[in-house]
């Protein structure tokens, strides 16, 4: 395994740091929206516990599921 950093001193960050920026705000933005639309919903939907755990764990395809998935089944 290879435990070198000094080869991240030679990434050209200033490239990648806005395509950075954009996912991590989308994320966020994902991750807002599907908490409090779960805490909103916690009494109708059937595993709420299960579903947090995925909203905050997965990320960010436990929001995507949770939208897509989640908000469907009912208790």
């Amino acid at each position: 395994m290879n435990t070198d950093f000094s080869a991240l001193s030679q990434i050209d960050w200033e490239r990648f740091l806005p395509l950075l920026l954009i996912y991590i705000s989308i994320n966020l933005i994902l991750l807002s929206c599907a908490c409090i639309d779960w805490f909103r919903r916690k009494d109708r939907i059937a595993t709420p516990t299960t579903w947090l755990l995925i909203i905050l764990l997965v990320q960010p395809i436990g929001s995507i599921l949770y939208f897509v998935l989640g908000r469907r089944m009912t208790a």
